[in-house]
């Protein structure tokens, strides 16, 4: 495990005798990243410092805004979030070095947000919550009404996470207006842009612009592209379980339902496994948005697919568009192909590979 956090954590891994004071722990950390930060790098544009470095220099108290911050990060946690703040609050105060935490995955961002600091001590590793944070997230835990927030919070940021998966981006109004028509405790304009916020300074999978809730895959020019094909469209209203299902899965996720036999035809043809794991990517891409037959052909030709052949190109064309017109677009506004053409009448061209590139 040593050696896994050591290649993650990268230089927020601190290699001396732990501290437990959060002053004491960001001296620490200023110091490492003297070490390893050289001077061209602190002139680039790209580099800046954690928000959470910017505080008072003196080896004592908290700053408000980072107390603040990781109370609200504390209502924000997920359940082995929360394990892992019980966990290494208990060996921060015992001062034990932690032998081998089995989830990493919890850890980081706590840790990569400067509440949690790892400390690397004569071979082993010290998850060290500071003292003061002990207090505020034991504090915050003990508060009558945790559950139920926490709760609450971690349904929220289902629905945040499956409506930007469902659409690539949405507008914080429609985010309400899917809340509200599921749940019986109704959420305000004001307390779910709070939310959203709060999430991003956390941990999320998106950005906000605007008032739209937007998909980190998509960057400004992307965004303003898919605006412009769906700003008159009328969003899909999901179910509760379609809303849990997009939730779930990450953006170019291999394991759709119904993409196997796509996969499993162009593997027939790829033997080198990177450039059969970029092939999908790219096609899960573009199944959830419309993307031009030129396009869709480039990505073959660059696996080195025959699509010169008369047999591949036809399997394929059957194939792709069986599946494809089952999968929900983004350009539709979370619609499928077959359920948008039925609802408006309006014909979404298949998928066909130009005539004269058959043989």
């Amino acid at each position: 495990m040593t050696n896994n956090i050591t290649e993650i954590l990268d230089y927020l891994l601190i290699k001396s005798k732990p501290v437990y004071s959060y002053g004491d722990c960001m001296a620490v950390r200023r110091s490492r990243y003297s070490q390893t930060i050289n001077d061209d790098n602190k002139d680039d544009d790209d580099y800046h410092e954690d928000e959470n470095l910017n505080h008072n220099k003196e080896s004592s108290g908290v700053p408000e805004n980072v107390v603040e911050r990781f109370r609200i990060a504390v209502y924000l946690c997920d359940e082995d979030e929360l394990d892992f703040l019980r966990d290494v609050a208990d060996f921060s105060e015992r001062k034990e070095p932690c032998y081998d935490y089995p989830k990493l995955s919890p850890a980081r961002v706590l840790i990569f947000s400067n509440y949690v600091f790892v400390f690397l001590y004569e071979d082993n590793l010290h998850f060290v919550l500071p003292s003061e944070l002990i207090e505020v997230y034991r504090a915050v835990v003990s508060e009558e009404n945790f559950t139920q927030i926490n709760a609450r919070n971690r349904n929220l940021h289902i629905y945040a996470n499956g409506l930007c998966a469902l659409y690539g981006a949405y507008e914080i109004t429609h985010f309400v207006d899917v809340w509200n028509r599921h749940h019986k405790d109704k959420i305000t304009f004001k307390e779910a842009e709070t939310f959203l916020f709060d999430r991003i300074e956390f941990q999320s999978h998106y950005y906000i612009s605007d008032n739209f809730v937007i998909h980190d895959c998509l960057f400004e020019d992307d965004f303003d592209q898919l605006f412009e094909t769906v700003h008159d469209v009328e969003y899909y209203m999901p179910t509760k379980s379609v809303v849990r299902e997009y939730a779930n899965r990450d953006y170019g996720d291999f394991e759709i339902d119904g993409s196997k036999e796509v996969e499993d035809f162009v593997t027939e043809f790829i033997s080198d496994e990177h450039i059969l794991e970029d092939l999908l990517y790219d096609l899960i891409h573009s199944y959830e948005q419309i993307i031009s037959p030129e396009a869709i052909c480039a990505i073959l030709k660059n696996a080195g697919l025959p699509i010169t052949d008369t047999a591949f190109c036809e399997k394929f064309e059957r194939l792709y568009n069986a599946f494809r017109n089952n999968v929900r677009v983004w350009e539709l506004r979370g619609f499928t192909i077959y359920q948008y053409q039925t609802a408006t009448g309006i014909r979404i061209p298949q998928f066909g590979f130009p005539k004269k590139q058959k043989a």
